[in-house]
């Protein structure tokens, strides 16, 4: 039993690892996508007061 355990702890980690980056690059993203958002929010007005 321990010897499977062993075996299977590696892929495992794998796995977590691999979902770890797909999270992390998942919020990188939206983060962002979100400070575009809000930079454009915020320059859209003042690049029409400035026409």
């Amino acid at each position: 039993m321990e010897r499977v355990a062993s075996t299977q702890k590696p892929p495992s980690q794998a796995k977590y690892r691999k979902l770890a980056i797909l999270t992390t690059t998942k919020t990188v993203f939206k983060a962002v996508e979100t400070t575009f958002a809000g930079t454009g929010a915020l320059l859209t007005p003042s690049f029409r007061s400035s026409k």
